[in-house]
């Protein structure tokens, strides 16, 4: 689908409710990017998603990192640095579940 055909068939109305402190901020930075506020916050809405979308592969690649220097570590058979580094995975893990531990 080309973009003239994306543009021609948007029929479709979001309404959002802002502060008229955020709608000023909107339409000058839509006006900045010479673009319509309806045009920016599509660029801004679609742009996120796919950019957080993106970063998928790369977190994965890091905890299989992580997960590899765990597996080696412990293999080696030092328990004090294997279990350093299980410390610091379930800190992580934990923050990234919301909790936090201090440990």
């Amino acid at each position: 689908m080309n973009k003239n055909n994306m543009e021609s068939t948007r029929t479709e109305i979001i309404r959002v409710r802002t502060s008229i402190t955020e709608k000023n901020v909107i339409e000058n930075n839509a006006n900045k990017e010479h673009l319509s506020t309806s045009a920016y916050m599509r660029k801004k809405a679609l742009a996120n998603c796919s950019s957080v979308l993106e970063q998928i592969p790369d977190y994965i690649n890091i905890w299989n990192l992580s997960n590899d220097i765990y597996h080696t570590v412990e293999r080696h058979g030092n328990e004090q640095l294997t279990q350093d580094i299980k410390n610091i995975l379930d800190h992580y893990i934990n923050l990234s579940k919301g909790t936090n531990t201090n440990e």
